[in-house]
């Protein structure tokens, strides 16, 4: 069956048979009207303003010509990040807490990323190493390898090794310490997700009852630079009192082989502890700053030790290589400040080097918030 179109002449009166169309034909024409009036711009009609016009569909075109002329719509390429996420920033250094806006607070309230803190945790375990070698000199026990000490104590509960009480207070200040500066570290992590909220008295204050609104915290470690810094500076406090009472003008009760001795390795031991507990929760689980067995067993049996320096796979590696690297010259270098110079210019120098890490943790750049980003 065919369709006819007719056309009424007014002039003649008559009218007129148009070319027989096919259904096919038909329906290709209702599309085309569709397609049209979908995506081509709305004009008003000279007889009817209301009603858009629609194009007609074109003779001798077909279907898919009219849909490679239509106007496609155009994808969203925006970035999408999700809202309250930090990312490492751009920046080298961080900015000076006199150009902030918040100040003091703000600038001790920025996260640092885990790429910034790596430098700092080398310089730790190098000062590990370089008194390490010292406290076992002089004491015939660690202060910061508690493993050893472990080992040591069980050896001396059964009388073969004659320094019990050594062992058992550098093995419980240790561990007190960790306690102390990792349920802190909880702490300032825990109010470290609300976009870097200030240090104030009344977040102090609320050590007594913490904030249990938010308990996951969403950031992977303790990074503030206030709490980095604080950690760092009490490391330092303490290396510098022990120096003090190991060099010639302190008090030889509490100097190697008095009878108080044990006041300076729990010293030295309280200060591992907080070092330890600091970079287990920096999130580079590479750099514990003190134990290396199992730094050493991840480098023999990581999958891509044998990969170039700057394979973008190799970091794990190479955060092992340098700490183990660090630990082992930290630890040459103490032994021979120790046979040259004493004890006590050891520990002043493992003071020094702590004042180091805290002007690296100063400048060190932070994670840029979604404002920032």
């Amino acid at each position: 069956m065919s369709l006819h179109a007719t056309r009424h002449d007014s002039s003649s009166g008559s009218a007129s048979t148009l070319p027989a169309l096919s259904p096919h034909s038909a329906d290709r024409t209702r599309v085309s009207d569709l397609e049209c009036s979908t995506h081509a711009p709305h004009q008003p009609n000279a007889t009817s303003p209301d009603i858009p016009s629609r194009t007609p569909f074109p003779r001798g075109s077909s279907l898919d010509d009219t849909r490679s002329h239509a106007p496609q719509p155009q994808a969203c390429t925006l970035p999408i990040k999700p809202s309250g996420c930090a990312t490492p920033t751009s920046r080298r250094f961080a900015s000076p807490p006199w150009k902030k806006r918040e100040g003091w607070a703000g600038y001790l309230a920025e996260n640092v990323p885990t790429v910034n803190i790596v430098p700092t945790l080398v310089l730790q375990a190098f000062s590990a190493g370089i008194l390490e070698a010292t406290t076992y000199a002089d004491f015939s026990t660690f202060a910061s390898n508690q493993t050893g000490n472990a080992i040591l104590l069980t050896v001396s509960i059964v009388g073969a090794h004659p320094l019990l009480l050594l062992t058992g207070v550098s093995l419980g200040s240790f561990l007190g310490s960790a306690f102390v500066f990792g349920h802190l570290g909880h702490f300032m992590g825990e109010h470290s997700h609300s976009q870097n909220p200030p240090i104030t008295v009344s977040s102090l204050l609320s050590l007594i009852a913490p904030n249990r609104l938010h308990p996951a915290d969403p950031l992977p470690g303790v990074r503030r630079r206030g709490w980095l810094i604080l950690t760092t500076f009490i490391q330092a406090l303490i290396m510098f009192i022990c120096a003090i009472l190991l060099s010639p003008h302190g008090s030889p009760i509490v100097s190697t082989g008095g009878a108080d001795e044990w006041l300076t390795l729990s010293l030295f031991a309280i200060m591992s502890g907080s070092q330890v507990a600091m970079a287990r929760q920096s999130a580079c689980q590479e750099m514990p700053t003190a134990p290396m067995t199992s730094s050493c067993v991840d480098l023999m049996a990581d999958k891509y030790i044998f990969l170039p320096w700057n394979h973008p796979k190799a970091e794990p590696r190479n955060r092992r290589v340098m700490y183990i690297g660090a630990m082992i010259v930290g630890g040459v270098l103490g032994a021979v400040v120790h046979r040259f110079a004493g004890s006590w210019v050891v520990v002043l120098v493992t003071g020094s080097m702590k004042m180091a890490v805290i002007g690296a943790l100063a400048i060190a750049a932070p994670e840029e918030s979604p404002q920032e980003a």
